[in-house]
């Protein structure tokens, strides 16, 4: 039977855009609703 390769750490942060803590918390300051983040998008 053939083994599933498992994926790297670091394949998977190259995937996705990396953002400072300070800049996520002056786009998004506190808690929002499923509908204020879908308007963010």
């Amino acid at each position: 039977m053939p083994r599933k390769t498992k994926t790297t750490a670091s394949a998977d942060k190259a995937a996705q855009p990396q953002f400072s803590a300070e800049l996520l918390e002056q786009l998004i300051p506190g808690p929002v609703t499923p509908a204020e983040l879908e308007g963010i998008f």
